[in-house]
C-alpha cells in the first residue's frame, strides 16, 4: 500500500452515501484526546444525508461513546469489547 493516502472522512461519508453503503466507523481515539476525536467524527457526521441509513458509531473505548451520545444522541453506537463482560447489559 505504499503511496495510498488514507482518505478523509469527509470523502469517505461522500462515497459511502453515493454508493448506497453502510458503514461503522470506528473511534479509536489517542490517549487524552477522547473528546475531541468524538467531536470531530460528529462534526463530519453532520453531513450524512437524513434519507440515508445511519452509520453505527463502535469503539472499545466507552467514554468515547458517553461523549457521542451525549452531543450527537441520534447515532446508534456499538461498544466493542476485547472479553466477554458479564454486566455488558448495564
Amino acid at each position: 500500500f505504499r503511496g495510498q493516502k488514507i482518505p478523509f472522512l469527509r470523502d469517505v461519508i461522500e462515497w459511502l452515501t453515493s454508493q448506497d453503503m453502510h458503514a461503522n466507523i470506528e473511534l479509536k481515539p489517542s490517549p487524552g484526546r477522547v473528546a475531541e476525536t468524538a467531536e470531530q467524527v460528529l462534526a463530519e457526521l453532520r453531513n450524512w444525508p437524513n434519507h440515508k441509513a445511519p452509520p453505527l458509531l463502535s469503539s472499545f473505548d466507552f467514554e468515547a461513546l458517553q461523549h457521542c451520545h451525549q452531543h450527537g444522541p441520534q447515532w446508534p453506537l456499538g461498544l466493542l469489547l476485547h472479553k466477554w463482560r458479564k454486566d455488558w447489559l448495564v
